[in-house]
């Protein structure tokens, strides 16, 4: 008969914590990041939003 939870508890509270809201809304932030930063050497560069 298989096991009813095949990860232990740590495994589970890692993939909760990775692909549940936490983890969206670090993606989230990290997406936010890379768009300002390339948004903001762009600038430096003297490119405009043409």
């Amino acid at each position: 008969m298989a096991s009813r939870h095949p990860l232990t508890l740590p495994e589970r509270a890692a993939a909760r914590l990775l692909c549940g809201p936490v983890g969206h809304l670090a993606a989230g932030l990290v997406d936010w990041v890379v768009l300002l930063s390339r948004y903001a050497w762009a600038r430096a560069r003297g490119r405009t939003l043409a």
